[in-house]
């Protein structure tokens, strides 16, 4: 069995974009660690805003094709990919 990992939450508390330094270097923390732990997929939510439960509107929210990108160059071995919690 594989782990997989999505990212929904971008700043930590919500609103304080200032305790690690900004939004860089939390994902490739996460990326790394996630690497480092043997976890087989990685992925972010593509949506335009934060959802309500995760701050809404306000919160930081990256945009989901550029934030796998840059996980993809502070990885190498974990399958990266967008999350969307739609059903179908």
């Amino acid at each position: 069995m594989r782990l997989a990992i999505n990212i929904v939450g971008f700043d930590d508390p919500p609103g304080d974009l200032t305790r690690h330094g900004g939004l860089g270097p939390e994902p490739a923390a996460v990326g790394a660690a996630a690497e480092a732990a043997g976890v087989g997929r990685l992925s972010t939510t593509d949506h335009y805003f934060q959802m309500e439960v995760l701050g809404g509107a306000d919160s930081a929210m990256l945009e989901c094709c550029t934030t796998l990108g840059y996980l993809a160059a502070h990885t190498s071995t974990v399958r990266l990919g967008a999350h969307d919690r739609r059903k179908r």
